[in-house]
């Protein structure tokens, strides 16, 4: 079967209106208007969390009616280079199929079991293919609920069924309200502690880029003892003693403080501007998060692999935008493109403060005519050639 690969047919639409079904409604039927004949394949829906999401999504529905759809709630959102700040507005992207097929799964349970929740959805996707001949090469676009479960081991589950031939891309819902939790949606449902995901199949390869314009500090050390998302030792010491230290030498390094405490006595890494970095076998960085707090204990996001080699890492605004060009370059780089999808952390936001409505812009002006749309995120999923795929404070990207 010979596939003519061309850009992907898109309608992308926002409202702020404060009405739950009145802003779905008009958001979805820009997005419907823009697509105009084509016929839609694939929903994709952004929203804050300070909406009624059952009346958003019917809202959304009485548009696209019966197309597939997923999404997630967001820390904020963009698209075609405009910055939608946390607790304001609804995105709705519709795709046509164009080149590409489109099959979906969901499934609950990622704090119980998310190794099996992410072979029940890996499995779920596969069985909701219809493909008259299997496309050479597909990814699974996956959103999931950015406070519930270990995100990396919901991406094991994921691997043990569509194996490491098939890359993951995506993120983990965020809120823009502290008291709400976290949801992604599939179809007319709002999930609560669950993952959904699309399988795209492709007749060329799809990019799964990723990048964070952090760098490195001083000499790779060894994560020597953990528990859960508790790290106890670093190189055979206290872990609180080696990043405390970690801490002042990269500040001198930057003529800054050690570290910013909150309200509650915590430091916070990542949204600081310091990290932990775990050496993957290309030399690159795998970014961690996490907090040191006043009893002297660090808890990370996302666990830090026992025995894994790794660094701490530090990052300026300028840098953290600079990665724009390079992840918008690369993704767009193969032919065709006609939309870049990208997941940015919640931390990144953080980061550049005021500056944050630069990236969205960056973002596009490096994508040229693709058109751009993202969300702030719990965590980023790029899973490629690695074990691991969850990243925190990075920036993901895959382009259709």
């Amino acid at each position: 079967m010979k596939w003519n690969m061309t850009p992907v047919p898109t309608g992308l639409g926002n409202s702020n209106h404060e009405n739950s079904r009145t802003a779905g409604t008009q958001a979805a039927t820009i997005a419907f208007t823009q697509l105009g004949d084509e016929p839609a394949a694939l929903v994709i829906v952004y929203s804050s969390a300070r909406y009624d999401l059952e009346q958003l999504l019917s809202g959304v529905r009485s548009v696209t009616g019966p197309t597939p759809l997923i999404g997630a709630t967001t820390h904020g959102h963009f698209f075609d280079g405009q910055f939608v700040a946390p607790d304001t507005g609804v995105v709705v992207l519709v795709i046509s199929q164009g080149s590409y097929t489109f099959s979906f799964g969901s499934a609950t349970g990622m704090v119980g079991d998310p190794v099996g929740t992410g072979k029940e959805l890996a499995r779920a996707a596969k069985s909701s293919a219809r493909w008259a001949e299997p496309p050479p090469h597909a990814v699974l676009l996956l959103l999931s609920c950015g406070r519930t479960g270990d995100q990396q081991q919901l991406l094991n589950g994921i691997h043990r069924v569509l194996g490491a031939a098939v890359p993951v891309v995506g993120g983990a819902s965020a809120v823009d309200r502290p008291q709400l939790p976290t949801a992604v949606f599939h179809d007319d449902r709002v999930l609560h502690d669950s993952a959904v995901g699309v399988l795209i199949g492709s007749h060329e390869p799809l990019r799964v880029v990723r990048g964070h314009g952090w760098r490195a500090h001083g000499l790779p050390q060894l994560v020597t003892d953990t528990e859960g998302n508790l790290v106890r030792s670093i190189s055979g010491r206290p872990a609180y003693d080696v990043v405390e230290e970690a801490l002042r030498e990269t500040a001198a390094e930057r003529g800054e403080t050690p570290g910013e405490e909150g309200s509650d006595g915590v430091v916070r890494l990542g949204g600081r501007g310091r990290c932990f970095g775990i050496i993957e076998p290309d030399g690159s960085h795998l970014l961690r998060g996490g907090i040191l707090t006043e009893d002297r204990q660090i808890q990370t996001w996302a666990p830090l692999p026992a025995y894994s080699s790794i660094q701490m890492m530090s990052c300026t605004q300028d840098s953290l935008l600079d990665v724009c060009d390079q992840i918008a370059q690369e993704a767009t780089a193969g032919p065709d493109a006609g939309l870049l999808l990208v997941f940015g952390c919640v931390a990144r936001c953080e980061i550049l403060g005021s500056r944050v409505t630069e990236e969205a812009t960056r973002l596009q002006n490096a994508a040229g005519q693709v058109r751009t749309i993202g969300f702030y995120t719990y965590g980023e999923f790029a899973r490629t050639v690695s074990a691991l795929g969850f990243h925190n404070a990075t920036i993901t990207g895959l382009a259709l």
